[in-house]
C-alpha cells in the first residue's frame, strides 16, 4: 500500500472512530496508534533492507571489477615474460 493511501485510510478511520462513544473510542484509538507504530517499523526495516541490497550490489560490482583488473594484470605479466 502506498504511503498516501495508508495515511488516507488512517485519517478516515480516525474520523470514524471519533464518532463512537468514549468507551469504544479509547481502545480503538490505542489500536490505531499501534498500527501506525508498526507500519513505521515495517517501513524502516524495508528501507534498511533496500539499502543493504544496494550496498551488496555495489560490492559485487567492485569484486567483478577487481577480478577483471587482476586477470588483466596477470595476462600482461605473462605476455611480458613470454615476449
Amino acid at each position: 500500500m502506498e504511503r498516501a493511501t495508508f495515511e488516507n485510510e488512517l485519517n478516515r478511520l480516525t474520523a470514524r472512530i471519533s464518532t463512537l462513544p468514549a468507551a469504544q473510542r479509547a481502545s480503538l484509538l490505542k489500536l490505531l496508534e499501534e498500527t501506525k507504530t508498526r507500519h513505521a517499523k515495517i517501513r524502516a526495516a524495508a528501507d534498511q533492507a533496500r539499502n543493504a541490497i544496494d550496498d551488496w550490489r555495489l560490492y559485487q560490482k567492485y569484486l567483478a571489477f577487481d577480478q577483471e583488473a587482476s586477470l588483466r594484470e596477470f595476462r600482461d605479466g605473462k605476455e611480458r615474460e613470454e615476449g
